[in-house]
Protein backbone atom coordinates (compact mmCIF):
# COMPACT_ATOMS: atom_id res chain seq x y z
CA UNK A 1 0.00 0.00 0.00
CA UNK A 2 3.22 2.40 0.70
CA UNK A 3 4.58 1.74 -2.65
CA UNK A 4 1.51 2.20 -4.41
CA UNK A 5 0.60 5.20 -2.63
CA UNK A 6 4.11 6.33 -3.24
CA UNK A 7 3.86 5.65 -7.13
CA UNK A 8 0.38 7.69 -7.14
CA UNK A 9 1.77 10.53 -5.57
CA UNK A 10 4.59 10.95 -8.42
CA UNK A 11 2.25 10.73 -11.22
CA UNK A 12 2.60 6.73 -11.77
CA UNK A 13 -0.96 5.13 -13.08
CA UNK A 14 -1.66 2.73 -15.46
CA UNK A 15 -2.33 5.27 -18.34
CA UNK A 16 1.98 6.34 -17.96
CA UNK A 17 3.99 5.72 -20.93
CA UNK A 18 5.95 8.56 -20.75
CA UNK A 19 7.72 11.65 -19.19
CA UNK A 20 9.84 11.01 -15.97
CA UNK A 21 9.30 7.12 -15.38
CA UNK A 22 9.34 6.58 -19.46
CA UNK A 23 8.73 3.35 -20.98
CA UNK A 24 9.69 1.81 -17.86
CA UNK A 25 6.37 3.49 -16.13
CA UNK A 26 3.53 0.79 -17.05
CA UNK A 27 5.53 -2.41 -16.46
CA UNK A 28 6.37 -0.72 -12.76
CA UNK A 29 2.99 -0.30 -12.20
CA UNK A 30 1.79 -3.81 -13.01
CA UNK A 31 4.80 -4.71 -10.88
CA UNK A 32 3.64 -2.63 -7.79
CA UNK A 33 0.20 -4.05 -8.18
CA UNK A 34 1.45 -7.72 -7.70
CA UNK A 35 3.73 -7.32 -5.50
CA UNK A 36 0.95 -5.26 -3.33
CA UNK A 37 -1.80 -8.33 -3.75
CA UNK A 38 0.74 -11.68 -3.68
CA UNK A 39 3.94 -10.12 -1.96
CA UNK A 40 7.71 -10.08 -2.87
CA UNK A 41 8.26 -13.61 -4.47
CA UNK A 42 6.80 -12.42 -7.64
CA UNK A 43 9.63 -9.64 -7.64
CA UNK A 44 11.78 -11.36 -10.60
CA UNK A 45 8.91 -12.73 -12.56
CA UNK A 46 7.46 -9.85 -13.46
CA UNK A 47 9.84 -7.09 -13.80
CA UNK A 48 12.70 -8.76 -15.43
CA UNK A 49 11.21 -8.73 -19.11
CA UNK A 50 10.10 -4.76 -18.63
CA UNK A 51 13.95 -3.98 -16.42
CA UNK A 52 16.39 -5.33 -19.73
CA UNK A 53 14.29 -3.64 -22.21
CA UNK A 54 14.01 -0.69 -20.54
CA UNK A 55 17.25 -0.59 -18.50
CA UNK A 56 18.68 2.76 -19.19
CA UNK A 57 15.03 4.23 -17.48
CA UNK A 58 14.88 1.47 -15.08
CA UNK A 59 18.12 3.31 -13.22
CA UNK A 60 17.27 6.72 -14.10
CA UNK A 61 13.96 5.51 -12.20
CA UNK A 62 15.61 4.37 -9.27
CA UNK A 63 17.98 7.44 -9.34
CA UNK A 64 14.55 9.20 -9.05
CA UNK A 65 13.61 7.15 -5.96
CA UNK A 66 16.87 7.28 -4.09
CA UNK A 67 16.88 11.18 -4.12
CA UNK A 68 13.14 11.39 -2.14
CA UNK A 69 14.16 8.48 -0.13
CA UNK A 70 17.17 10.99 0.69
CA UNK A 71 14.72 13.96 1.25
CA UNK A 72 15.34 15.28 5.11
CA UNK A 73 11.94 15.31 7.40
CA UNK A 74 13.22 15.15 10.98
CA UNK A 75 12.94 17.57 13.79
CA UNK A 76 15.41 20.31 14.40
CA UNK A 77 17.29 22.33 16.53
CA UNK A 78 17.60 25.62 16.44
CA UNK A 79 20.77 27.29 14.85
CA UNK A 80 21.72 24.64 12.68
CA UNK A 81 22.54 23.25 9.25
CA UNK A 82 20.59 20.71 7.08
CA UNK A 83 21.90 18.68 4.41
CA UNK A 84 21.61 15.88 2.01
CA UNK A 85 20.92 12.66 3.50
CA UNK A 86 22.32 10.52 1.11
CA UNK A 87 21.80 6.85 0.82
CA UNK A 88 22.75 4.46 3.44
CA UNK A 89 25.53 4.59 6.21
CA UNK A 90 27.59 6.75 3.82
CA UNK A 91 25.66 9.55 2.92
CA UNK A 92 25.83 8.51 -0.90
CA UNK A 93 25.33 10.98 -3.40
CA UNK A 94 26.09 11.31 -6.99
CA UNK A 95 28.32 12.76 -8.69
CA UNK A 96 25.63 14.65 -11.21
CA UNK A 97 22.81 15.16 -8.12
CA UNK A 98 22.24 19.17 -7.11
CA UNK A 99 22.95 19.41 -3.31
CA UNK A 100 20.48 21.11 -1.01
CA UNK A 101 21.21 23.27 2.06
CA UNK A 102 19.11 24.63 4.23
CA UNK A 103 20.89 27.06 7.44
CA UNK A 104 18.30 27.53 9.98
CA UNK A 105 18.71 30.31 12.47
CA UNK A 106 16.80 31.27 15.38
CA UNK A 107 16.34 34.07 18.06
CA UNK A 108 15.51 31.94 21.42
CA UNK A 109 12.60 32.70 23.35
CA UNK A 110 14.42 33.46 26.50
CA UNK A 111 16.19 36.06 24.20
CA UNK A 112 15.95 39.63 26.24
CA UNK A 113 15.92 41.45 22.58
CA UNK A 114 15.61 41.23 18.99
CA UNK A 115 18.27 41.05 16.58
CA UNK A 116 18.90 43.99 14.94
CA UNK A 117 21.53 42.30 12.82
CA UNK A 118 22.77 38.86 11.80
CA UNK A 119 25.06 37.67 9.90
CA UNK A 120 25.38 33.75 8.55
CA UNK A 121 28.82 32.76 7.13
CA UNK A 122 29.02 29.24 5.32
CA UNK A 123 32.60 27.96 4.13
CA UNK A 124 31.73 25.80 0.81
CA UNK A 125 34.29 22.49 0.73
CA UNK A 126 36.74 22.92 -2.27
CA UNK A 127 35.43 19.44 -3.85
CA UNK A 128 31.90 21.51 -4.39
CA UNK A 129 31.65 22.79 -7.90
CA UNK A 130 31.27 27.01 -6.54
CA UNK A 131 30.35 27.98 -10.04
CA UNK A 132 26.94 26.54 -9.64
CA UNK A 133 26.08 27.90 -5.70
CA UNK A 134 22.34 29.11 -6.68
CA UNK A 135 20.77 30.77 -3.49
CA UNK A 136 16.60 29.36 -3.34
CA UNK A 137 15.00 30.74 -0.55
CA UNK A 138 15.46 33.29 2.58
CA UNK A 139 13.24 33.88 4.70
CA UNK A 140 12.57 34.94 8.43
CA UNK A 141 9.50 35.30 10.84
CA UNK A 142 6.61 35.16 7.97
CA UNK A 143 8.46 36.74 5.08
CA UNK A 144 9.85 34.93 2.27
CA UNK A 145 12.06 36.91 0.00
CA UNK A 146 11.28 36.39 -3.36
CA UNK A 147 14.88 35.10 -5.29
CA UNK A 148 15.35 34.67 -8.56
CA UNK A 149 16.72 31.25 -9.87
CA UNK A 150 20.25 31.38 -10.69
CA UNK A 151 21.63 33.75 -7.99
CA UNK A 152 24.92 33.89 -6.61
CA UNK A 153 25.05 36.92 -5.72
CA UNK A 154 22.05 38.75 -4.32
CA UNK A 155 20.43 41.94 -2.59
CA UNK A 156 17.27 43.30 -1.84
CA UNK A 157 15.49 45.87 0.72
CA UNK A 158 12.36 44.87 2.91
CA UNK A 159 9.92 46.83 4.87
CA UNK A 160 8.70 45.35 7.87
CA UNK A 161 6.19 46.43 10.60
CA UNK A 162 7.62 47.08 14.18
CA UNK A 163 6.64 43.95 16.13
CA UNK A 164 5.66 45.25 19.21
CA UNK A 165 2.05 46.13 20.03
CA UNK A 166 1.30 50.08 19.90
CA UNK A 167 4.31 50.97 17.82
CA UNK A 168 3.47 52.21 15.16
CA UNK A 169 6.92 52.57 13.15
CA UNK A 170 8.17 50.62 9.82
CA UNK A 171 11.99 49.63 9.20
CA UNK A 172 13.89 48.60 6.11
CA UNK A 173 15.44 44.70 6.58
CA UNK A 174 18.52 45.17 4.07
CA UNK A 175 19.60 41.30 2.44
CA UNK A 176 22.57 40.96 1.54
CA UNK A 177 23.86 37.01 0.01
CA UNK A 178 28.07 37.35 -1.62
CA UNK A 179 29.59 34.61 -2.72
CA UNK A 180 33.63 34.99 -2.70
CA UNK A 181 35.08 32.59 -5.97
CA UNK A 182 38.35 33.08 -4.08
CA UNK A 183 37.68 31.42 -0.91
CA UNK A 184 34.59 29.50 -1.11
CA UNK A 185 33.33 32.06 1.55
CA UNK A 186 29.41 32.56 1.38
CA UNK A 187 28.10 35.42 3.79
CA UNK A 188 24.44 36.00 4.24
CA UNK A 189 23.99 39.73 5.81
CA UNK A 190 20.75 40.89 7.43
CA UNK A 191 20.53 44.11 9.00
CA UNK A 192 17.61 46.29 9.83
CA UNK A 193 17.29 50.11 9.50
CA UNK A 194 15.82 53.19 10.61
CA UNK A 195 14.02 55.05 7.21
CA UNK A 196 14.94 58.04 8.86
CA UNK A 197 18.50 57.78 8.85
CA UNK A 198 19.64 54.94 7.24
CA UNK A 199 20.95 53.62 9.82
CA UNK A 200 20.98 50.67 12.60
CA UNK A 201 17.53 51.90 15.22
CA UNK A 202 18.43 54.05 18.17
CA UNK A 203 16.31 51.71 19.93
CA UNK A 204 17.50 48.61 21.62
CA UNK A 205 14.40 47.12 20.92
CA UNK A 206 13.28 47.54 17.66
CA UNK A 207 15.15 45.06 15.23
CA UNK A 208 13.35 42.43 12.19
CA UNK A 209 13.70 39.03 14.30
CA UNK A 210 12.16 39.46 17.84
CA UNK A 211 12.57 37.07 20.70
CA UNK A 212 10.96 33.68 19.21
CA UNK A 213 7.22 32.87 19.92
CA UNK A 214 4.66 30.17 18.64
CA UNK A 215 4.28 32.37 15.55
CA UNK A 216 8.02 31.79 14.60
CA UNK A 217 8.00 35.37 14.69
CA UNK A 218 11.97 34.62 15.87
CA UNK A 219 13.30 32.08 13.27
CA UNK A 220 14.92 32.12 9.83
CA UNK A 221 16.22 30.06 7.57
CA UNK A 222 18.13 30.20 3.77
CA UNK A 223 18.12 27.41 1.36
CA UNK A 224 20.99 27.04 -1.58
CA UNK A 225 21.76 24.23 -4.03
CA UNK A 226 25.18 23.32 -5.25
CA UNK A 227 27.11 20.42 -7.60
CA UNK A 228 29.61 18.62 -6.45
CA UNK A 229 32.52 19.49 -9.04
CA UNK A 230 32.44 16.80 -11.95
CA UNK A 231 35.85 15.46 -11.38
CA UNK A 232 35.82 13.62 -8.41
CA UNK A 233 36.68 10.16 -7.55
CA UNK A 234 34.12 7.86 -5.56
CA UNK A 235 34.36 8.18 -2.28
CA UNK A 236 34.54 11.42 -1.62
CA UNK A 237 33.57 12.93 1.39
CA UNK A 238 32.24 16.40 1.04
CA UNK A 239 31.85 18.58 4.50
CA UNK A 240 29.66 22.07 5.07
CA UNK A 241 29.10 23.77 8.29
CA UNK A 242 27.99 27.70 8.91
CA UNK A 243 28.41 29.94 11.62
CA UNK A 244 25.73 32.76 12.61
CA UNK A 245 26.55 36.04 14.58
CA UNK A 246 23.56 37.68 16.19
CA UNK A 247 24.30 41.63 16.33
CA UNK A 248 27.70 41.52 18.97
CA UNK A 249 27.43 37.92 20.30
CA UNK A 250 29.77 35.24 19.85
CA UNK A 251 29.65 33.41 16.97
CA UNK A 252 27.58 30.29 16.79
CA UNK A 253 28.95 27.08 15.02
CA UNK A 254 26.70 24.81 13.11
CA UNK A 255 26.80 20.88 13.55
CA UNK A 256 28.98 19.55 10.04
CA UNK A 257 26.77 17.73 7.29
CA UNK A 258 28.58 15.25 5.36
CA UNK A 259 28.21 13.23 2.29
CA UNK A 260 30.07 10.51 0.37
CA UNK A 261 30.05 10.79 -2.96
CA UNK A 262 29.53 7.41 -5.03
CA UNK A 263 26.45 5.28 -6.89
CA UNK A 264 23.27 3.99 -5.81
CA UNK A 265 24.63 0.22 -5.37
CA UNK A 266 22.32 -1.44 -8.09
CA UNK A 267 23.53 -4.80 -7.51
CA UNK A 268 21.93 -5.21 -3.91
CA UNK A 269 18.39 -4.20 -5.70
CA UNK A 270 18.69 -5.64 -8.90
CA UNK A 271 16.92 -8.92 -8.40
CA UNK A 272 19.32 -11.84 -8.78
CA UNK A 273 17.66 -13.21 -12.10
CA UNK A 274 18.82 -10.59 -13.80
CA UNK A 275 22.34 -9.82 -12.66
CA UNK A 276 22.50 -13.57 -14.22
CA UNK A 277 21.15 -12.95 -17.84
Amino acid sequence: TNLLGFAIGQGLTPSVSKGRWGNFGPGFWRTLLALNKHGKDLWAHLIADSVIENFDEFVETLVHLFSWWSEVIRPRDPNEKVGPQGFGQDRIVTIDEELFYTIYFENVVTATAPAQEVNVVDYLDPDLDWRTFDVTEIAFGDRVIAVQEGTDQFYTQATIPDYRIGVEKDWWVDVTVQLDYQTGEVNWDFRTLDPDTGELPDDPLAGFLPPNDATGRGEGHMVFSIHPRPDLANGTVITNRATIVFDTEEAIVTNEVWNTIGEPLLSLYLPLVLRNR
